[in-house]
């Protein structure tokens, strides 16, 4: 607001993405609750929409959905290279006495910064290394071998160009990735923690808050199946009642399903890894657009919303993509991407772009280090 007063009075839109699904509910509902408080010689901060993109949200939830993304029922790429075996061990780590979810419950409790720090170490080393080991895929794209050209990094160089600090109010250098955070999020167990999401996203919505959460569903980290099974375990008014229904772009090509009640939506994009507007770039602009102009998200054409809205069709979306877009060889680091096809594209005419420097953080947190 300092850097551009102009938009001070106007409406304000947040997005987040990843880790952000922590991020994004707390300070949208801080938003608001500063609103509420009247506080003298303020300006009100007009909140219209949050928008959270593969969200990480619930520790458990989420570490649970890994056998069922990688075991069964499966994802929908029809990619299972778990062995009987490996996959028994994948269940044990994550339900057998003293592992995963038991820790996480411990630091629930609340177990404090130990109980954890503990908890996360734990989670992460005996069920990631599960995933690493076996697939050597990207976990934020499971149809890629690692190390993944996608996305680009090209903007890395872009945000740190002077003309674009100024341009956008920034005040400091952009950065990747923070080693001083990360640590500090490692020694209190910060990915452990379940959070207040619940309350936070349903008071925004109870303040007449637009909530739209979009997943990429080829991402395996932060995977459809966890965030469905979240925002289904929310229990919002309407949400059993909605269906899902397809989402399409303005040139006709349906890029997903989405389910919609009132002012809140859960939209799964096929062929997408993590960062869906690198993959689907058409589809996030315009719903992005759908979002924070009230529209509904399947087709823009529905609004202003109101909050006896919801999208019928059935309870489930099953749609396969099948493994055809699956890659079972490195894809060459200076290879484009196609976003028609989901599929690598020819190489750079001037030379390789920066290969994507993500993999590299294998024995660090993943979903720490990408939502930072």
């Amino acid at each position: 607001m300092g850097a551009f007063p102009e938009y001070s009075r106007g409406s304000f839109h947040l997005a987040a993405e990843s880790y952000g699904g922590k991020y994004g509910p707390a300070f949208a509902a801080y938003l608001e609750e500063q609103n509420a408080a009247n506080i003298p010689d303020t300006v009100p901060i007009k909140l219209e929409s949050l928008l959270l993109i593969n969200p990480y949200m619930n520790p458990a939830m989420q570490f649970e959905s890994y056998y069922r993304f990688l075991v069964s029922p499966g994802n929908t790429y029809d990619y299972k290279p778990l062995t009987d075996s490996i996959a028994t061990h994948l269940y044990s780590a994550i339900y057998g006495p003293g592992n995963c979810l038991e820790q996480l419950r411990k630091c629930d409790a609340p177990g404090g910064d130990a109980a954890c720090a503990q908890a996360s170490v734990s989670c992460s080393w005996s069920i990631d290394a599960v995933y690493d080991t076996v697939t050597t895929r990207d976990e934020y794209d499971l149809r890629e071998l690692k190390p993944d050209p996608f996305p680009y990094t090209f903007f890395y160089d872009y945000l740190n160009r002077p003309d674009v600090q100024v341009a956008i109010g920034a005040t400091t250098n952009w950065t990747a990735f923070s080693d001083a955070v990360y640590s500090a999020f490692q020694l209190t167990g910060e990915e452990a923690r379940t959070g207040d999401y619940k309350t936070q996203l349903k008071s925004l919505l109870d303040a007449g808050v637009t909530v739209a959460v979009v997943v990429g569903d080829a991402d395996y980290l932060c995977n459809w199946f966890s965030v469905q099974a979240i925002v289904d375990d929310m229990k919002l008014p309407g949400w059993s009642a909605a269906g899902f229904v397809d989402v399409a772009t303005s040139d006709g090509v349906v890029h997903g399903q989405t389910k919609q009640a009132g002012l809140f939506s859960f939209t799964r994009v096929y062929e997408s890894g993590h960062e869906v507007p690198f993959y689907q770039p058409l589809l996030a602009l315009e719903l992005v657009e759908r979002v924070i102009t009230g529209h509904d998200v399947a087709t823009g054409r529905q609004g202003p919303l109101t909050a006896d809205f919801k999208t019928v069709g059935p309870a489930t979306s099953d749609y396969r993509e099948g493994n055809a877009t699956v890659q079972f060889s490195v894809t060459p680091s200076n290879s484009s991407y196609q976003t028609t096809s989901g599929r690598p594209g020819v190489p750079w005419q001037q030379g390789p772009p920066p290969i994507g420097k993500r993999w590299l953080r294998n024995t660090r947190n993943k979903r720490i280090g990408r939502g930072l």
